[in-house]
């Protein structure tokens, strides 16, 4: 049975120079979620959560404070997760911060704006965000983008590889 529920518990124990941080959530059943810990001056990535009993995921990880100090993420100020392979195969937009928590050594998806999507494409990722007044998404990747205008609206596209790494459009 799967309670459904997204939020996200944690717990930190404090062993010295180590702690044991758990991580907890609804298993929604949309599929795998990545877990990050957040602290003032950055965060780390901690892994994928497990099913666990009563239909949670669930993570537990031992971690030295001088690989959270060095992440910018000691003291821990909150835990998030977020949705990193989709069940559902094609379709099943997710929010941006998806992006992120799949490729974290990639500056370009720490600064993405509101309002945006993106999915697995094939063997990579497709983002989408609106065109707005506001201005360009990741303007660093201005040549990896192209233009589509549908029944939402118009959106900037960009395509990414395995690794995270932008794609020219076709």
């Amino acid at each position: 049975m799967r309670d459904g529920g997204d939020k996200v518990t944690w717990t930190l124990e404090d062993r010295g120079e180590r702690v044991v941080l758990a991580v907890s959530r609804g298993d929604d059943g949309r599929g795998l979620y990545h877990a990050r810990a957040r602290g003032a001056g950055g965060a780390l990535e901690l892994g994928t959560l497990t099913p666990a009993a009563g239909g949670r995921l669930e993570l537990r990880r031992t971690l030295e404070k001088g690989r959270l100090r060095g992440a910018g993420a000691w003291p821990v100020q909150g835990v998030e997760c977020a949705l990193t392979f989709s069940f559902q195969r094609g379709a099943g937009w997710q929010p941006p911060a998806a992006l992120e928590a799949a490729f974290p050594h990639r500056p370009y998806f720490r600064r993405l704006p509101p309002g945006g999507r993106c999915r697995r494409e094939g063997e990579g990722w497709r983002a989408e965000f609106p065109v707005t007044p506001r201005g360009f998404p990741m303007p660093e990747l201005f040549c990896f983008a192209s233009r589509f205008s549908g029944r939402e609206g118009s959106w900037w596209v960009f395509l990414f590889d395995q690794t995270g790494w932008p794609v020219m459009p076709p």
